[in-house]
């Protein structure tokens, strides 16, 4: 059998066609591509991926390659349901292409715009969902963590709860991004054996002044378990996508993403010559700060935004990165420094991928 390097090497895929299948990030070759099979529809209706971005509709399980993600069943244009579904593996070989069943993990209240919505995995075997329920004078985002054993959705303290109507100065949730670190894990306790109470889910607020949009926005974390707030720091990068480091003892809640740097009072110091570029850095939840680690604005459209950045397996001892750009994927070797993600180079551009990604994760095999 291979060992867990060889196994994890390739990244779990679904692809915009709805199949699912792994892909090997220096080929760019798929393998063990098989179609989803969703719950039967009308003939009028079709199932449909969520376009967010990682953490936003789509989230990945790594230690057992669990996929959640958001599909809409469309009737003639319009939203018949909203669904967070589940699949496991693939764990097949080549040879093997049967069809996947999906499965039906969580139905989304239907009045839920999709960009408004957040999922997570939660460390263990949970999927935690930030939805949003309008009032008319007000938002409230629940927080709901739904269990991938029997999908009971246990309810936690509200995430937070926002004003709607004109403001003088007010703070507002972004649609977007959406990445929960994994806490004190190893000293929880908890019966879920996740990272109890210290968990903290992240994502973005605005601030307003008299119903305007005022940069710089806010990278705001909360224990999810308790509603309390954990962080509040400017988003100096002026971040677009967030995604977590699968742990290992090298590298503890680090934090890659895509950002776009600025040079107003406020922006990060290492943008100062990138003024305007889209660029790759690091976020520490340790230290709670960023780093600048590569210009990446040559690579980067709606598509590298949705994906978002992903990992090499949590086993390797040369960490790598990947940004998908136009079927392609490219690599990065990561430079570590005292725990903490400080460099990146790239290293790799794969040929282009007859399969054109609708969301990716790493993810092991057994």
């Amino acid at each position: 059998m291979p060992s867990f390097q060889e196994q994890s090497a390739k990244l779990s895929i679904i692809t915009q066609d709805l199949n699912a299948g792994t892909i090997d990030p220096i080929t760019g070759q798929t393998s063990c591509v098989q179609p989803l099979i969703f719950p039967s529809t009308p003939s009028d209706c079709s199932w449909k991926l969520g376009t967010g971005t990682r953490g936003q509709t789509s989230t990945i399980f790594y230690m057992n390659n669990t996929r959640f993600f958001v599909g809409q069943e469309i009737c003639s244009s319009q939203v018949l349901q909203s669904m967070v579904f589940q699949i496991f593996g693939p764990y097949c070989s080549d040879q093997d292409n049967s069809a996947i069943n999906v499965r039906p993990l969580y139905k989304i209240d239907p009045s839920v715009k999709l960009e408004d919505l957040n999922i997570c995995w939660d460390h263990t075997c949970n999927v935690v969902v930030l939805q949003p329920q309008y009032e008319p004078t007000s938002i409230t985002v629940h927080t709901l963590q739904v269990s991938e054993y029997d999908a009971q959705v246990r309810p936690r303290p509200d995430y937070l709860v926002e004003s709607t109507g004109d403001c003088e100065d007010c703070w507002r949730k972004v649609p977007g991004l959406g990445a929960l670190d994994s806490g004190l894990w190893a000293s929880s306790g908890t019966a879920e054996w996740n990272c109890g109470d210290s968990c903290v889910f992240y994502t973005l607020e605005e601030h307003l002044q008299n119903g305007q949009a005022v940069a710089p926005r806010a990278l705001i974390g909360r224990y999810y378990r308790t509603g309390i707030l954990a962080v509040n720091l400017t988003d100096s990068l002026q971040a677009q996508t967030l995604s977590w480091q699968p742990w290992n003892q090298r590298l503890q809640n680090q934090f890659l993403g895509i950002g776009i740097c600025c040079i107003q009072a406020w922006c990060h110091p290492d943008c100062q010559p990138l003024n305007g570029h889209m660029v790759l850095f690091s976020y520490d939840s340790n230290q709670r700060q960023f780093s600048v680690l590569s210009d990446i604005s040559y690579i980067v459209d709606q598509d590298t935004v949705r994906m978002g950045v992903e990992f090499s397996t949590v086993y390797s001892s040369n960490p790598q990165a990947y940004v998908y750009h136009q079927h392609t994927i490219y690599s990065f070797n990561l430079t570590v420094t005292g725990g903490v993600i400080t460099g990146a180079k790239l290293v790799n551009q794969s040929p282009p991928s007859d399969q054109p990604l609708s969301s990716w994760g790493t993810g092991l095999s057994f």
